[in-house]
């Protein structure tokens, strides 16, 4: 994966590189890098540990960008299409999406460059590039603030608008008047949080403001999505139940149309989800779990069945939705790279529905006649080559082995369970995370009622705790667990994980069954 997506990070200098979304040579017309999806290009090159090449991809397209940008109110004459200026912000001081017309409407990407900037400096624990960034990402971050500030200036705290950015285009809808979107809002604020955190820690100057600033639009924005959620209608589930949702809009009623057009094909960036996997919701929350059994069982399974699209992907699809759709279509939508679900599966630890969300949408995007490359789309459609699908993919995978949740480092967190049948074993080595290199190795002996295990712990920033999880391939229970050959009481049976606290260096685990 690593030596597929770096040729698509084109070298600028030492220091700065562009990377692209899918190959420049496509002749699709459209520029290949912006920041709405070369973000999750950044994020997997850092997971690999080449973070080389993803500190050149924010430096060279984004950071730098901020001192190209020219500010155009008028047309812009682009591949065949006339689009208007994308946004009604105030300015673009600190805007980090491109002044070309690709990128710019797509404006959500400023947030995710954001978000991917500081994740970047917690996987590497680079201060000195922080510090260099940091003028950038405070710009950034006032940027964001400040729009909202703007807008919540024109109208009254109990419109279902307040909290919320001004209209904008968004996505690849040609011709849609301006709007407010929800999930523009979302990740500008998660993106201000990240950094303004970031620089609290690390005690960069304005850091506590501007994370003082951004909490309090997180509250806002919590609020107004329960508000508009409260305004739409109800779906019903496969038990019958009725479920609140959440639409990609304040003002959208889901009327048939927007649930035909737009709904199934904003799922891949519905709203509710980006809040809840990038901390604006609450996970925990009854509303959010509600949402997701609608987005399981109306959009992930029978969103073709229900609301067949007008196209050859639409019927294969829709011959496919049978009795066992919930399995054989489940877990992916018609952009698998933009399935907020499958990450949020993983945080919620429903581990069978991540296994099934991931392995389904390889198996309708992958392309091995082509090199192993990644269709943009289910059923081979969309561009050929889409790199920021491949990048997907490869976070959930190493998500899957090395994870962090809080101050949580997780091991082998969601592994299949034929991994550790009798002989097996998986081996992890020289894994960035945001504590430091972390590798392991586990080894089955299941047919002796054992399973061990070697962890080389983080030594950069201590965890508060690192879980390791044994996927009995029979899903046997723990009876015992010794650590360095002693006793070690620290394990949950029922959610077959290990849990070590205080231990450096080399680790010595074995589990009893």
């Amino acid at each position: 994966g690593g030596w597929h997506l770096t040729p698509h990070a084109i070298k600028l200098n030492e220091r700065m590189r562009k990377i692209a979304i899918w190959p420049t040579d496509t002749g699709s017309g459209y520029l290949p890098w912006i920041a709405f999806e070369t973000f999750k290009v950044i994020e997997a090159l850092d997971l690999l540990g080449l973070h080389d090449v993803a500190e050149g991809g924010l430096n060279g397209y984004f950071l730098a960008s901020q001192e190209e940008r020219d500010v155009d109110s008028g047309f812009t004459e682009y591949s065949g299409y006339t689009w208007v200026h994308p946004t009604a912000f105030t300015d673009n001081d600190g805007y980090m999406c491109r002044k070309d017309a690709y990128d710019t409407r797509h404006p959500a990407g400023h947030g995710l460059i954001m978000l991917a900037a500081a994740r970047h400096c917690r996987l590497v624990g680079n201060n000195v590039w922080l510090k260099e960034a940091a003028p950038g990402l405070k710009k950034a971050c006032e940027f964001s603030l400040r729009q909202n500030d703007h807008w919540n200036k024109e109208v009254p705290k109990e419109s279902i608008f307040h909290g919320l950015l001004p209209p904008m285009q968004q996505n690849d809808f040609y011709g849609e008047s301006m709007r407010i979107f929800f999930p523009t809002s979302i990740l500008y604020c998660a993106g201000a949080l990240a950094v303004a955190e970031l620089f609290v820690e690390e005690r960069i100057d304005g850091g506590t403001e501007l994370l003082q600033a951004s909490e309090r639009w997180r509250e806002d924005l919590r609020a107004k999505l329960k508000d508009a959620a409260g305004l739409h209608r109800v779906l019903k589930i496969d038990d019958g139940a009725y479920r609140r949702y959440l639409s990609y809009s304040p003002f959208s009623r889901n009327s048939r149309r927007f649930l035909k057009r737009y709904d199934i094909l904003m799922e891949c960036m519905h709203s509710s989800l980006l809040a809840a996997n990038y901390g604006i919701m609450d996970r925990s929350d009854p509303f959010f779990q509600g949402i997701m059994d609608v987005v399981e069982e109306r959009y992930l399974t029978n969103s073709y069945k229900n609301n067949p699209m007008p196209s050859a992907q639409g019927s294969v699809l829709e011959s496919l939705a049978t009795k066992d759709a919930w399995f054989n279509l489940g877990g992916h939508g018609p952009q698998t790279g933009w399935n907020q679900s499958t990450d949020l599966y993983l945080l919620c630890d429903d581990v069978p529905l991540f296994l099934r969300a991931l392995y389904n949408a390889y198996a309708v995007d992958i392309e091995p006649a082509n090199g192993y490359t990644f269709w943009e789309h289910p059923f081979r459609t969309g561009a050929r080559d889409k790199v920021h699908g491949e990048a997907v993919f490869l976070e959930r995978v190493r998500n899957m082995l090395v994870m962090e949740i809080g101050d949580t480092l997780w091991l082998a967190r969601a592994t299949p369970r034929v991994w550790l049948e009798q002989g097996r074993k998986i081996a992890v080595k020289n894994s960035p995370t945001y504590f430091g290199t972390v590798a392991y190795e586990i080894v089955s002996d299941v047919d002796n009622g054992k399973i061990d295990a070697t962890v080389e712990m983080p030594a950069r920033k201590a965890p508060q705790e690192v879980a390791l999880r044994f996927r009995h391939p029979k899903s046997a229970l723990i009876k015992s667990v010794t650590v360095n050959g002693k006793p070690w009481t620290g394990f949950d049976k029922d959610k077959e994980a290990i849990i070590l606290k205080g231990l450096t260096g080399t680790v010595s685990v074995s589990a009893q069954y």
